[in-house]
């Protein structure tokens, strides 16, 4: 039975603005690229709100599935406490070639977001 052959991929953005989809990632590969992980970091204090992944349905008119939506607590950071952090783990899920992961947040608040996973490039 073959076995596929992978390359890590991994990309960091800062998203800062309401409502607005940034691209995360952009699957490439010769099969796509399976999604682990994405790490949530709060640059600065944070109001109760929400950060949510979007899968770019159709690239031509640039359509956007809401797919998860990730809580975000206040937290006003000190010596004490850190500022807002998650990882959340989108179980492999498998990005078809040239399909986008997005992500957006509720409130005009920074945060950066980093996205962990795996180029699918051949079976072997």
């Amino acid at each position: 039975m073959a076995s596929p052959k992978y390359q890590a991929n991994a990309n960091s953005i800062e998203i800062k603005t309401a409502n607005e989809i940034e691209t995360l990632i952009t699957a490439t590969g010769t099969y796509g690229t399976v999604i682990q992980q994405v790490v949530i970091q709060a640059n600065q204090d944070v109001t109760s709100g929400m950060i949510k992944f979007y899968i770019m349905i159709d690239i031509a008119s640039e359509t956007w599935q809401l797919i998860r939506e990730v809580p975000v607590s206040e937290v006003i950071s000190t010596n004490q406490y850190p500022a807002f952090s998650n990882i959340i783990s989108f179980n492999d899920i498998v990005l078809p070639i040239e399909k986008k992961l997005g992500v957006s947040t509720v409130n005009s608040e920074s945060f950066s977001i980093t996205v962990f996973g795996l180029d699918v490039l051949d079976y072997v």
